[in-house]
């Protein structure tokens, strides 16, 4: 995992709060580029806590269910049950359909990870989704090239931390 420090630019009487901070951290974790009116530089570090691997998820009568890998190309034509727009792991989904030259047909859209995994089981789609952390019952295939989604925290560098933040940010990241 790889620590990295960015300047992020603040207009004057604004401040970096937590929820723009959570939503720095998530573009990015999923590598979407910002751009912010530099006026007054705010240093923050940016470090990956967790990796997880997302899978494509079918319903087991789904052609690709038997298979050890799937290439996203294979997928298009499909309908995807995904999360809606403004979730990371929506921008993932697209961003992998785009790089395999298709917009991905949505089918139904949700807000949590266990809703899609529910809708793909009662066979409305297909969905990319990070590992399952207890067995589901769906299938869950590797994708080919691999994918993952990062999960990471963003702490100011140019003043000291509360130590409660501190305490709080070593435990996450030594775990």
């Amino acid at each position: 995992m790889r620590e990295e420090e960015l300047v992020l630019g603040v207009p004057p009487g604004h401040c970096l709060d937590g929820r723009a901070a959570v939503r720095v951290a998530v573009r990015v974790a999923v590598r979407v580029a910002v751009r912010v009116a530099v006026r007054v530089a705010v240093r923050v570090a940016v470090r990956v806590a967790v990796r997880v691997a997302v899978r494509v998820a079918v319903r087991v009568a789904v052609r690709v269910a038997v298979r050890v890998a799937v290439r996203v190309a294979e997928l298009a034509g499909e309908e995807f049950v995904g999360l809606e727009p403004g979730y990371g792991l929506r921008q993932i989904t697209d961003d992998l359909c785009a790089a395999a030259g298709f917009v991905p047909v949505p089918a139904f859209e949700g807000q949590e990870t266990e809703t899609v995994r529910g809708l793909v089981a009662a066979g409305l789609g297909v969905a990319l989704l990070p590992r399952a952390e207890s067995p589901s019952g769906l299938p869950e295939i590797p994708l080919t090239p691999r994918a993952a989604r990062e999960i990471a925290l963003v702490w100011r560098t140019d003043t000291p931390l509360p130590p409660a933040v501190r305490a709080f940010r070593d435990h996450a990241l030594a775990h």
